[in-house]
């Protein structure tokens, strides 16, 4: 900026200036540390989810292991069980 003293700005304009560089720096760095939150809380939630539907998926197969033993006749349970392990 010129100003009247040929050229050199005034020694209050100058620390206006550093406040200002002050201020958009730490307003990067609060947004940087927003994002970095954000995408930390989106990955917890993310994992969160896909544990989740493991533990459905597997529910829904216990559900559905008894109803197969029903079909099968009471002799044939035990074998059936001993070939169906995980």
């Amino acid at each position: 900026m010129k100003t009247p003293l040929a050229g050199v700005p005034p020694a209050d304009e100058v620390n206006i200036l550093r406040g200002q560089i002050m201020l958009l720096h730490n307003q990067l760095l609060y947004e940087r540390n927003r994002r970095q939150l954000h995408a930390q809380r989106n990955r917890r939630l993310l994992t969160y989810r896909a544990k989740n539907t493991l533990l459905e998926e597997q529910a829904s197969a216990m559900v559905k292991f008894p109803v197969c033993l029903l079909k099968i006749p009471p002799e044939k349970h035990c074998a059936f069980a001993d070939t169906n392990r995980i």
